[in-house]
C-alpha cells in the first residue's frame, strides 16, 4: 500500500522531495566602489561568508555596481598603494563591514592619499536618485590567516 500511495504522489506532482528543494536566493542590494585617486594602484575583494571574512574572493577593479547579499553583515576588503617612487611609496588596506538592506543601492568611496585613508559608505536608495544617507561601517584589521579558509579579518578598529 506505501508503495501505491509514494507512485500516486510522484504522478501528480506532489514529491515527498519537495521538503528537501532549496530555499529561494538570499536577497540582494547594490554596491559600488569607486577610489578619489584613479592614478593609484587599487583593487578589492569580497568575502562569501561576510561575518567571519572567509571566502576571499580575487582581486577585482570592476568600475560598475556589483549584486552583494542583503541577508546579513557583508565584508569588503579595499587596498590601494601609490604610484610614486620607492622613497614615497604608500599602502593602505581596510576591511569593511556593514549590513546592507534588500533592493538597496550603495556607494563606497577609499579615500587615499598622502594623509588619508578612510572608507565611507552611503545609501543612495533603489533608484539611486535618493539624496546620500551615511551608512554605520565597521572597520576591521586586515589580518591574512594561517590558512587560506581561515579569517581574513582582525580586530575591529576604532573610527
Amino acid at each position: 500500500m506505501h508503495a501505491i500511495n509514494m507512485l500516486a504522489l510522484l504522478l501528480l506532482g506532489a514529491s515527498p522531495l519537495s521538503a528537501l528543494a532549496a530555499e529561494p536566493a538570499p536577497s540582494t542590494a547594490t554596491l559600488q566602489i569607486q577610489s578619489n585617486h584613479p592614478d593609484n594602484l587599487w583593487h578589492y575583494r569580497t568575502y562569501q561568508d561576510g561575518a567571519n571574512c572567509k571566502g576571499l574572493s580575487h582581486p577585482n577593479r570592476v568600475a560598475g555596481p556589483i549584486g552583494i547579499p542583503a541577508s546579513g553583515p557583508f565584508t569588503f576588503f579595499v587596498s590601494a598603494a601609490s604610484s610614486g617612487s620607492l622613497s614615497h611609496y604608500r599602502y593602505c588596506w581596510s576591511n569593511v563591514t556593514f549590513t546592507p538592506e534588500a533592493g538597496q543601492r550603495y556607494l563606497a568611496r577609499f579615500d587615499f592619499g598622502r594623509d588619508t585613508c578612510r572608507v565611507a559608505v552611503v545609501k543612495t536608495g533603489a533608484d539611486g536618485t535618493e539624496p546620500p544617507t551615511s551608512v554605520d561601517i565597521q572597520l576591521r584589521a586586515y589580518k591574512p590567516p594561517f590558512l587560506q579558509s581561515g579569517s581574513w579579518c582582525g580586530k575591529p578598529i576604532k573610527q
